[in-house]
């Protein structure tokens, strides 16, 4: 009897580490600055559909993916016109260091000129992320700051060097915004705005929520959500589950407000990945433009 359990045992470990859905996602942290999901995105397409005054109209826009031997992103081509505005095609590419963690971002675009993004570790944790920025190349940062022990983040802290014609605006040189987090088992569920944080935003906090889903873009950064600080304001890039609701807490002359963006998916149905998300955003041209992405996933990374 102890003979055949046995057999048992070592037949049920042969099929576990067979089994072609063992996907590692969920379990790693984007602050370690690799991004390797078991289950990589080959392309992303992206169906705008945008209702104005004007009436409305339709485009499509393919977002492709390309990964190196070592399972790391290598290059992402972004379809013309998504981020940047313009019919000029820019893409990203990637570098790493000796330690397989993102080394920096190479922004490229035939309108503008080529932009670095550098990343800077500090006991294996991300701890900033660096770039020249504006006319004079004056250098910006974002800022991770944790606590003793921990891997998350307690705070973002977004430093701004100002042009001149700025500093009258805000009565300093650098525009420094901090914002405290919140975490809940590798999700981001609250951002809370300091003092100048809110000044510039009108934002007093940001609540988040997320679905129980492996979320395939975690540990993913981009060049032009850096830019924006969508680290901050749209976190699906940093935490584990997807996010399906985020709610913002305006504040403006002592009348409180909110505003609730909803995420809607559909799953893969042999796993826990989605195929779609579809989104609702206002523009500043008094039109709203609805969006449905969905996602398309070469072979599996397994473990080797």
């Amino acid at each position: 009897m102890k003979r055949i359990n046995l057999i048992l045992f070592l037949l049920l470990i042969m099929l576990a580490g067979c089994k072609p859905n063992s996907y590692t996602d969920g379990l790693q942290n984007a602050f370690e600055g690799r991004y390797s999901p078991s289950l990589p995105i080959t392309d992303m397409v992206h169906d705008i559909h945008e209702v104005g005054e004007c009436g409305a109209t339709d485009r499509t826009v393919n977002d492709v993916w390309t990964w190196n031997r070592d399972h790391q992103l290598a290059v992402v081509h972004y379809g013309n016109g998504y981020y940047d505005g313009t019919n000029s095609p820019i893409y990203d590419s990637y570098h790493y260091n000796s330690n397989g963690q993102i080394d920096s971002i190479v922004y490229h675009s035939d309108t503008e000129v080529q932009r670095s993004f550098k990343f800077h570790y500090d006991n294996g944790l991300l701890r900033s992320i660096t770039f020249p920025f504006g006319q004079e190349n004056k250098l910006r940062a974002t800022e991770f700051r944790y606590s003793d022990g921990s891997s998350y983040p307690h705070a973002i802290v977004l430093i701004k060097p100002l042009d001149d014609w700025q500093r009258d605006i805000y009565h300093t040189d650098t525009l420094v915004q901090c914002w405290t987090l919140q975490w809940s088992d590798g999700n981001l569920v609250r951002a809370t705005a300091d003092s100048m944080a809110h000044y510039c935003t009108g934002i007093t906090r940001i609540d988040f929520q997320y679905d129980d889903h492996y979320n395939p873009m975690q540990g993913f950064f981009r060049s032009n959500s850096i830019i924006q600080n969508e680290v901050l304001y749209f976190p699906a890039y940093l935490s584990r589950n997807n996010l399906v609701l985020k709610t913002v807490y305006h504040s403006a002359d002592g009348n409180p407000s909110t505003t609730n963006w909803t995420y809607l998916y559909r799953y893969r149905s042999n796993d826990s990945y989605p195929l779609s998300v579809t989104y609702t955003s206002p523009t500043a041209v008094y039109s709203t433009i609805t969006t449905t992405t969905t996602f398309h996933y070469g072979e599996p990374f397994m473990d080797e």
